[in-house]
């Protein structure tokens, strides 16, 4: 009897290994009840964009009641963002809206969600991970060039190239005259971004940047540079000249020749100081000036 007892012992305790052992890989096997779950990872709750909230979806595979709270990485609750019964399948879109329950905008940094099911239950934190960050990409206007350009399809000065510089990752933003013209590809270094400047009317531009990340932030703007667009721009609007005396006007452009035309009467030139003749007669008379089918129109007074 004295020996039989150690080997009943023995057999006792692996009986209870097995079991214990069957019951952790059945749990194994066990299907979680929240499956195909998304979660927006990174937003800003300042931005007053899209991404000023998160969102958060999943599938049940039962309905029940479920609390679903906010909490921070060492599991400190935040926000409570639904407490109420989900039915099976698909769950309504839940937000937050990166405040805690007292209304206050969270610290930058990563949340998860903690949910638990009543009926089952159980108490779930999900793996994924919501960001918030408020701090915008910092970005610097490097250098434009040129100052002065013509996208008149010549080859010559067709757009102005804006170099810059981002700390942080972050798409580079253009502005002319404070409304965006240009969106650059996300970067997280240094680049550079080209104004063609299409379908605008001459005249002066003040250029600055922004960076937007992929939060939502937008950054404030860099200092204005200043840039003229130009095609043709005479020196004067109004020339006054004697019946038949010659008379000499600015012509500014990039073109290689600029072609003029005065009652009748047409030539070319090349850009710099156009001189021409008056009419003789006296009156009023207009000069088109055109450079790369772009014109100007100067008013000739002839008067004795």
């Amino acid at each position: 009897m004295a020996r039989l007892l150690p080997i009943l012992l023995v057999v006792g305790l692996l009986g209870g290994t097995a079991a214990a052992f069957a019951i952790t890989e059945g749990l194994k096997l066990e299907k979680s009840p929240i499956y195909g779950t998304h979660v927006d990872k990174l937003f800003s709750p300042t931005c007053n964009c899209s991404k000023d909230v998160a969102h958060v979806s999943f599938r049940l595979r039962k309905g029940d009641t479920m609390t679903v709270t906010v909490i921070t990485p060492d599991g400190e609750p935040v926000m409570t963002i639904a407490n109420h019964y989900f039915r099976r399948g698909l769950t309504p879109l839940l937000q937050w809206n990166g405040r805690d329950s007292a209304g206050n905008v969270v610290p930058d940094g990563p949340y998860k969600l903690r949910l638990h099911l009543k009926n089952r239950h159980q108490t779930i934190t999900l793996p994924n991970t919501l960001t918030v960050k408020t701090n915008p990409a910092l970005i610097a206007l490097e250098s434009v060039a040129p100052r002065v350009f013509s996208p008149d399809n010549d080859g010559r000065s067709e757009y102005v190239t804006v170099k810059f510089s981002v700390t942080g990752t972050a798409h580079p933003l253009l502005y002319a005259n404070g409304k965006r013209v240009a969106r650059g590809r996300l970067t997280s270094s240094a680049g550079s971004l080209h104004w063609y400047a299409n379908g605008y009317p001459a005249g002066n531009y003040r250029l600055s940047l922004r960076a937007e990340d992929r939060a939502g932030n937008i950054s404030p703007p860099t200092r204005d540079v200043p840039v003229l667009l130009r095609f043709v721009t005479l020196g004067d609007k109004t020339v006054h000249v004697r019946p038949g005396r010659r008379f000499a006007l600015s012509v500014s452009t990039d073109a290689s020749i600029v072609h003029w035309l005065l009652r009748g009467r047409r030539g070319e030139s090349t850009p710099g100081m156009l001189h021409l003749r008056a009419p003789k007669k006296p009156g009023r008379y207009k000069l088109f000036v055109t450079a790369n089918g772009r014109s100007q129109v100067a008013l000739v007074v002839v008067a004795k």
